[in-house]
This record gives C-alpha cells, sequence and structure tokens, in this order.
C-alpha cells in the first residue's frame, strides 16, 4: 500500500490491530491517527514513526512510558508494536494542546485563574517525572494537553527527547556524558 502524502496513511490502514479512522496530526517523529481499541471499542491515539526514519525516537519514547509506569499527568497506554508502515504506539486519546485552547479564546488569553490552575497542573506533571528519574527536554504549551472530566486535566506528552538522569536502583545523579 502506497502512503498518500509522506507519512500520513490512508484512513481504514491497518497498523498492528489497530486501523486509522481520521489524522490528528504530525511531527518530525511521524503521524498520529485516531483509531478504536478493537477489544474496548474506545478511541484511542496512534503515533506512527514511518519505517526508514533515521532517528527513532519512538522505540525511546516506548520504552519511557514503560519505565515510568501509570500517572494521572501521563496519557494511558494500550500497547506498541511493530507493522509494515513503522513502530506504533497506542495511547490514551486526549484533548487539545494548551496553545490551541488560547487561540480559542476571546482576545487568545486566559483568565488569571485558568492560567493559575493550568501553571500548577503543568509542575506537578514535571515534578512528577522528576521524581521518577527523568528530565523532559521539550517543555513547551504543544506538549501539555487536556483531560477533560479528571482532577488532574493537564497531561504531560512526547517523550521522545527525554533523558532519565537518576539511577534506578541508586538513585543517584548520572554524570552527563563528556563530550569527545
Amino acid at each position: 500500500m502506497s502512503l498518500r502524502k509522506p507519512g500520513r496513511l490512508p484512513r481504514g490502514t491497518e497498523v498492528g490491530p489497530y486501523m486509522t479512522r481520521r489524522f490528528l496530526g504530525s511531527g518530525t517523529f511521524g503521524a498520529v491517527y485516531s483509531c478504536r481499541d478493537p477489544e474496548s471499542g474506545q478511541k484511542i491515539a496512534l503515533k506512527v514513526e514511518p519505517r526508514g526514519t533515521r532517528k527513532k525516537s519512538l522505540y525511546k519514547e516506548i520504552e519511557i512510558y514503560e519505565d515510568l509506569g501509570e500517572s494521572p499527568y501521563l496519557p494511558k497506554i494500550y500497547g506498541s508494536g511493530d507493522s509494515e508502515f513503522g513502530k506504533y504506539l497506542a495511547m490514551e486519546l486526549l484533548g487539545p494542546p494548551l496553545f490551541s485552547l488560547r487561540e480559542c479564546m476571546h482576545n487568545e488569553h486566559f483568565s488569571t485563574s485558568t492560567v493559575t490552575v493550568i501553571a500548577i497542573e503543568s509542575f506537578k506533571a514535571i515534578r512528577e517525572v522528576h521524581q521518577r528519574g527523568y528530565v523532559h527536554r521539550d517543555i513547551k504549551p504543544g506538549n501539555f494537553v487536556v483531560r477533560p472530566n479528571h482532577t488532574q486535566p493537564i497531561v504531560l506528552l512526547d517523550f521522545g527527547l527525554s533523558k532519565r538522569f537518576r539511577d534506578k536502583e541508586t538513585n543517584a545523579i548520572i554524570p552527563p556524558r563528556s563530550k569527545p
């Protein structure tokens, strides 16, 4: 099957056990699609990194999500694997990123109380990742998304550039690698 656009799969393409329904967006990693979980019927997001991509960040991201485990500040992960189209990661389908919400607001501004809630919840998400020994290294409004109707409304995504900074067993800080 050929792709219509580079990195974009047609509707109804089977990627592992998932079938693409709607294209949601793309970046340097590949593309994200809306799908349904074949077992539960629940809507999910499917991140696909095409074969032949030189920098394989999705492999690393999957490993980091597995290591971080479940958290109210991270997306729920449903599965991952390889398909004929490339590596994929199935995760919870969440709301829009913060920058998109801001653009929808009157005068493109949040109220002071909304900014306060966003700041507090964003810092809680970052703190949780740090407490588990990782530094995100790509903090920006596009990597914080909304999870509607939950007590933790902000979710941190995209761990492709993240790095472990604490040793898992000793909790000691891992020294930076020396420059060649």
